[in-house]
């Protein structure tokens, strides 16, 4: 397989190229285009840790979708699979490059159970595929998936016939070309980006080979929000944290509410007899005990729910192995500081790095 050498565009020529390759998705495949984008800009930052899978019956757009992710990730070729098996497509994987299949699990394939759970479960279940290595794996057909894989690939299911004309626009020379170019710019400019403290550490926890997958698939489309706003790509917001399991979402709050309180005069005392104004925490080595009645409302506010308590936010944090899971404890530990003992969060100094 090859792909095109990369190229510099001007600001306003990538404006252009964007538009053109990305509007005619969005308007094809409203519900899955946005979620697909932040997988394409995360594959040039490193391989995508889940696979992309494409169901439904004939003619609902699964090739056309296929071609233009194709032409995003720089795959100018069909794959050379010289048999539709798990051993062909292993054989056809190649480092760092992309892999998209089309008609994968069609109809007729008495492949049991169908080739898209099969490639899904060697994702999840073998440490030492080379599917592992690919920047991006996808594959469409027309046989389900069983049940159990949904929850660990990026699942898009296309139920019914398109219209014909936005999809013959995907497919149209303007928006082929346009995406070609996303691409080369994408892998032109995505190595030198400076990604900030959050997107750093999704980064390592999409990278993990002991996180869950729902985890490091919600880690990756964050940090590929994050690149696509960094080469001003789509507007700057708030609302990456989205694309987060909803545990980590939390994770994302509490690092956000421990930069506000320090950034307006909070302090992580370094004993239990430091004097300060606002005292929001204590660190101890390499861990911190941070305080949930100075943390809550700034947590509730990063995520706009006023109702969240902090048992809520402790399970979440003991379901990630982040505190302590004491039942005795409730999930917190006692802490002394200037002669009195309040409730604590004990956490990996790292977490809140």
């Amino acid at each position: 397989m090859s792909t095109p050498d990369p190229i510099s565009l001007a600001p306003r020529d990538v404006r252009t190229a964007w538009s053109a390759g990305t509007r005619p998705l969005q308007e094809a495949f409203p519900s899955h285009a946005d979620r697909l984008l932040r997988a394409i800009a995360y594959a040039h930052y490193g391989p995508f840790p889940v696979p992309i899978l494409i169901t439904g019956k004939e003619r609902v757009g699964k090739t056309t979708l296929i071609n233009a992710l194709a032409e995003l990730t720089g795959q100018l070729d069909a794959p050379p699979i010289k048999q539709l098996s798990l051993n062909g497509i292993r054989a056809a994987a190649q480092p760092g490059r992309p892999l998209l299949i089309d008609d994968a699990a069609p109809t007729a394939s008495l492949a049991r159970p169908s080739m898209l759970s099969q490639i899904a479960g060697e994702v999840y279940a073998v440490r030492s595929t080379p599917l592992h290595d690919v920047s991006i794996l996808g594959a469409s057909g027309d046989q389900p998936i069983d049940l159990h894989t949904l929850p660990r690939v990026i699942h898009v299911h296309l139920g019914t016939r398109q219209q014909i004309k936005p999809l013959r626009a995907v497919g149209a020379e303007p928006a082929t070309a346009a995406r070609m170019l996303i691409h080369s710019h994408l892998q032109a400019n995505t190595p030198h980006i400076n990604l900030d403290p959050d997107a750093r550490y999704a980064a390592v926890l999409a990278a993990d080979p002991d996180a869950a997958h729902e985890r490091r698939r919600g880690a990756a489309l964050y940090v590929g929000d994050r690149i696509l706003s960094e080469l001003a790509l789509i507007p700057s917001s708030s609302e990456a944290p989205r694309w987060l399991e909803p545990d980590d979402r939390v994770v994302w709050a509490l690092r956000a509410a421990i930069r506000y309180m320090r950034a307006n005069g909070g302090v992580i005392a370094g004993s239990a007899h430091e004097s300060a104004e606002w005292i929001i925490g204590r660190a101890e080595g390499d861990q911190v005990m941070l305080f949930p009645s100075e943390a809550l409302t700034f947590i509730r506010a990063e995520l706009g729910d006023r109702t969240t308590t902090t048992n809520a936010v402790t399970r979440a944090l003991s379901r990630l192995r982040l505190i302590s899971t004491d039942s005795a404890q409730g999930g917190t530990v006692p802490v002394k500081l200037n002669g009195r003992l309040v409730r604590a969060w004990r956490m990996p100094a790292t977490a809140l790095d």
